[in-house]
């Protein structure tokens, strides 16, 4: 009957748990997931409307910034 107890009680700080540990895995297992597929995370919100000769300078820029 004890045992019956010790699942009945809430755990405390529930929220924190979830937002420090499970919210982190959530976001972050992606990457990790991407990166073994040797794929690429590509956001296009400011560059979506560019033209294709922009597009391949700034890409190219960026290629050699990055490396």
């Amino acid at each position: 009957m004890c045992w019956a107890i010790f699942f009945y009680v809430p755990v405390e700080d529930t929220l924190e748990i979830v937002e420090i540990y499970y919210m982190v895995a959530v976001v972050y297992l992606p990457f990790a997931y991407v990166a073994r597929g040797e794929g690429h995370i590509i956001i296009e919100l400011f560059t979506r409307n560019l033209a294709p000769r922009n597009l391949a300078r700034l890409e190219t820029l960026i290629g050699m910034v990055t490396l």
